[in-house]
């Protein structure tokens, strides 16, 4: 009787620590010195601060379609 208590409570702890997991990729951000980006559920947005980055090669020629509000930058990532 005590080895089948023990068998329930390994897959308990096994099944926690999936749904964990899972939580962590629902939401992604990160900060760095000019910008952010959030993603919620696999969309996201990046905001870019236009006076200290320079715009790149793809948004110059127009590969990346960025909304500039001011100095700011906003992108949708997927």
């Amino acid at each position: 009787m005590k080895n089948e208590n023990t068998e329930t409570t390994q897959e308990d702890a096994t099944d926690k620590s999936t749904v964990s997991g899972r939580v962590q990729r629902l939401v992604s951000f990160n900060f760095y010195d000019g910008g952010f980006w959030v993603r919620l559920f696999g969309v996201g947005v990046s905001v870019v601060n236009k006076e200290r980055h320079l715009p790149l090669f793809s948004e110059r020629n127009g590969h990346r379609k960025i909304l500039r509000l001011g100095k700011w930058g906003f992108e949708f990532i997927s």
